[in-house]
């Protein structure tokens, strides 16, 4: 049986040929439409590996520059990028994280050795 990690990672390569397939095929500019498909790819590698904010974070951004050079707005749209990148972190951040183990480790404590005479 294969780990949650491997399937994901493959998942992520997947979608990375799929969309480069599609960038080629619907004769897209390979420069700007390259930075979504590895966003989209980026997400799903985040989710893989555990680290799903990261993967977020950085799916949310090459999204956006994607956006901003299709677009030809890279000026104004980087701030409003950076404010959407503040608020959803502020936002979901907290969600992302692992719960606390409500039984945490006992720690071992030393034991005392009587004093020597």
């Amino acid at each position: 049986m294969q780990s949650r990690s491997s399937v994901y990672g493959t998942l992520s390569a997947g979608l990375l040929l799929i969309g480069i397939g599609v960038i080629l095929l619907l004769k897209l500019s390979l420069f700007p439409a390259i930075l979504a498909v590895l966003g989209i790819s980026s997400i799903v590698a985040g989710v893989a590996t555990g680290r799903g904010w990261y993967g977020v974070q950085s799916g949310l951004w090459l999204i956006g520059l994607f956006f901003l050079f299709q677009f030809d707005i890279l000026w104004p749209g980087i701030l409003i990028l950076i404010g959407v990148s503040t608020l959803i972190g502020a936002l979901t951040r907290p969600m992302l994280r692992r719960p606390a183990s409500p039984n945490p480790p006992e720690t071992k404590k030393a034991e005392e050795k009587p004093p020597q005479q």
